[in-house]
């Protein structure tokens, strides 16, 4: 009955995701795909994270939505009712998670031992702690942009050796009200796992559940600054000169910079003029998100791993060799 209910909850979500233009046709097919692993997992758990982060996000985003639209310049203008999200950005925000969603399920279906989380006494509780902790970080780094935007100070660039003062939008800028915003998101994300796991009835006190909720919050809420540290040197920062305003990118890409001679945008609207205030080409906003998560969600696997003493390989199968006697 659970899985009937959670399909139809998928279903739901992304039919409503495709018809209010959140995301283009492919993205809606990328999203179901990603999505059917959250279906069939054994627990409830992965499910339940995955609609909460997606349920915050979208309020976050809708947060004075006129004000930060004047904040900085689309390049090119996004045109009234074309999808927001193509499959690339739905891939690169799921595709950690959903790896390591069909990788815990595997290992609930094959391991009777495996059917309740043990704080570490079975190692696919380590998996569980990757997928919630990438969930954390990107809460952490939805919120910390969508309300860290709208502070009334200036952000400052955090790879600048004096903290210098940059424009609302620029990579690698922080403020305190981004900064709050962030970890508020990863919270609500460990939360809604402290609250909804199924603990083993040894290990369920509400202590140690508090205590993990407010380390996997602490962990999450740092992926906000660490995609700040890593957008402002992976990620250039396109400013256009004649208002000062940060250029973003369509669908999450980089916004092209090369100046023209005439400097006061094309015949389309597309702001000229433009020049990369700082940081490096190397990667998109899609390709910051993807790399924070996954910082996010090996660096928590690994500290539970070293602060459990789990040994991994017994996610192994175990494979008896046939033993062969020699006459």
């Amino acid at each position: 009955m659970g899985s009937y209910i959670g399909g139809l909850l998928l279903a739901f979500s992304v039919y409503r995701s495709y018809t209010t233009k959140t995301v283009t046709s492919l993205g809606a097919v990328v999203l179901a795909l990603s999505s059917l692993m959250y279906v069939v997992h054994p627990w409830y758990t992965p499910l339940v994270i995955l609609v909460i982060f997606h349920i915050g996000s979208a309020r976050v985003k809708k947060v004075k939505r006129d004000i930060k639209a004047r904040l900085t310049i689309s390049a090119p203008p996004a045109k009234p009712g074309s999808a927001k999200h193509d499959a690339l950005q739905v891939l690169s925000s799921g595709v950690i998670g959903t790896i390591l969603c069909a990788a815990h399920a595997v290992a609930v279906y094959i391991n009777p031992d495996a059917q309740y989380f043990t704080y570490g006494q079975n190692a696919a509780d380590i998996l569980l702690i990757g997928l919630v902790s990438h969930y954390c970080a990107g809460a952490a780094d939805d919120w910390s942009g969508e309300l860290g935007i709208l502070s009334k100070s200036n952000p400052r660039l955090v790879t600048s050796w004096n903290l210098r003062q940059v424009p609302p939008g620029t990579n690698g800028g922080v403020s305190l009200v981004g900064t709050i915003a962030g970890f508020a998101g990863s919270f609500t994300i460990a939360l809604a796992f402290g609250l909804v796991a199924p603990f083993h009835p040894d290990h369920s006190s509400i202590f140690d559940r508090a205590l993990l909720v407010i380390a996997l919050s602490i962990w999450g809420g740092f992926g906000s600054i660490i995609n700040s540290f890593l957008g402002g040197i992976l990620q250039p920062t396109i400013i256009d000169e004649k208002t000062g305003k940060v250029v973003e990118g369509e669908r999450g890409q980089t916004a092209a910079f090369q100046n023209d001679a005439a400097g006061s945008g094309d015949a389309k609207g597309v702001p000229t003029n433009k020049r990369m205030e700082h940081g490096y080409a190397l990667l998109s906003n899609n390709g910051i998100f993807l790399l924070t998560v996954l910082i996010g969600a090996v660096g928590a696997m690994g500290a539970a791993q070293w602060a459990w003493n789990v040994d991994m390989s017994e996610l192994l199968p175990q494979v008896q060799v046939p033993q062969v006697t020699i006459v």
